[in-house]
């Protein structure tokens, strides 16, 4: 991903963010992606360590 892509990932300016496009980032980090979705509209997502 270019600069300019993550940035409009942060601001919510690409629309819309699949689980595709959050792994891209996650990958060239070496984190993993961690995406729950629930009912109540309340989703996030967190990036954490791999495990060793």
């Amino acid at each position: 991903m270019s600069v300019d892509e993550v940035e409009a990932v942060e601001l919510g300016g690409m629309l819309p963010v699949t689980a595709d496009l959050l792994v891209r980032p996650a990958s060239a980090l070496d984190v993993t992606v961690n995406l729950p979705v629930v009912s109540d509209g309340d989703n996030t997502v967190a990036f954490g360590e791999l495990a060793a």
